[in-house]
């Protein structure tokens, strides 16, 4: 196999990875600002917790959501749209004036975000990132001896 196809599949299997990241980045990135959020936003921290509490309740009804929309458009169409849902919440939660706001963008942001991303309530995006490269577990056995089964790449680039 020449370098350059070993490459591109090794990229592919890295965006991939990081697309199925999404969503635990979501949460964990965000959970030790709490108390400077609350400041930010003149409010409490058990009303800045609420917006965790939206993007729970997005990634639930997002799974159902997206898993019909995988079948009925393919695979592409829905993680593309899902990503820029993602992108603009993300925008709106940092531009957010109040909390109530944020619990809104929050929302947006999981509905989202949970299209490319795997949770462990569902494997949808787990579905979109193998619909795109239905080979993954071979493209990836020669990197890592099949990383890819299991959901395991989400593991090594989000712990």
């Amino acid at each position: 196999m020449t370098t350059n196809r070993r490459n591109k599949k090794f990229y592919i299997i890295l965006i991939l990875g990081m697309l199925t990241a999404i969503g635990p980045f979501s949460i964990d990135m965000y959970l030790p600002a709490f108390p400077d959020i609350a400041r930010g936003l003149h409010t409490d921290i058990a009303r800045v917790m609420l917006s965790l509490s939206s993007f729970f309740i997005g990634i639930s009804a997002g799974q159902l959501l997206y898993g019909p929309l995988l079948e009925r458009f393919g695979r592409k169409n829905p993680l593309y749209f899902g990503l820029s849902v993602y992108l603009m919440a993300s925008v709106g939660c940092a531009l957010a004036g109040s909390v109530n706001a944020l619990i809104a963008f929050r929302l947006l942001q999981a509905l989202g975000g949970c299209a490319p991303g795997r949770r462990t309530e569902g494997a949808c995006g787990v579905a979109a990132c193998r619909g795109i490269c239905p080979s993954a577990s071979s493209c990836c056995h020669e990197f890592s001896d099949g990383c890819f089964q299991g959901g395991t790449v989400e593991i090594t680039f989000c712990p």
